[in-house]
């Protein structure tokens, strides 16, 4: 692994656990194993290590989610496979790590969302063009409204406060209840017969 990647890995560690207000550059180096002279040859502040870490989580979270694409057998498995993973994600993360991105370092939130747009947002469109052609969603939606309210409420569920509160015991039955609400939404009785199916088979 070279010395950019053990930075990178460390910030993205440090920051999704404990959040971007306190991390130092200090607690990064240290972390990572490397001199304070060595992480400031690649970064000069904080904000740079920041965008950096952030590009990098999402990159290795996109391309796991990815791969769950390919293995999958239609659009809705590859849905189920890939909310498995984004929950999983969730629970490395501290929730009020994005909050913090948001007030403290808007460039860094708006480069993630505007990654987000690019990239997993048009991946969502092409998972519900493909159902749509399985007979699996509904051919009358609006893949473009659904596609972003996809997206949306993953980010919402990560930074509401209200979730935040009831973080513990309400967390993860609050991003079950949205992807049902979602599915149920989108799927012909085909598509439903066969996600009711994978949540038997995860239950």
């Amino acid at each position: 692994m070279s010395i950019l990647d053990k930075i990178l890995n460390s910030a993205a560690e440090q920051f999704t656990r404990f959040g971007f207000k306190t991390i130092t550059m200090d607690d990064i180096a240290r972390h990572a194993g490397v001199s304070k002279k060595t992480l400031y040859q690649h970064f000069e502040t904080k904000l740079e290590i920041i965008v950096a870490a952030v590009t990098h989580f999402h990159t290795i979270k996109f391309e796991r989610c990815l791969q769950h694409i390919k293995k999958a057998t239609n659009a809705v498995e590859a849905m189920v496979l890939v909310t498995n993973d984004i929950q999983k994600m969730h629970q490395e993360i501290n929730p009020i790590a994005l909050l913090e991105l948001q007030k403290y370092y808007t460039e860094a939130f708006l480069m993630f969302k505007k990654t987000l747009l690019e990239k997993d947002l048009e991946t969502i469109k092409q998972n519900l063009q493909q159902g749509i052609e399985e007979g699996l969603y509904r051919s009358d939606m609006n893949i473009e409204v659904m596609a972003f309210f996809r997206l949306e409420f993953t980010l919402w569920l990560l930074q509401s406060s209200n979730a935040i509160n009831h973080l513990s015991s309400a967390f993860f039955s609050i991003e079950k209840e949205l992807l049902d609400h979602f599915m149920y939404g989108i799927v012909t009785e085909k598509g439903r017969l066969l996600y009711d199916n994978y949540k038997k088979i995860q239950a």
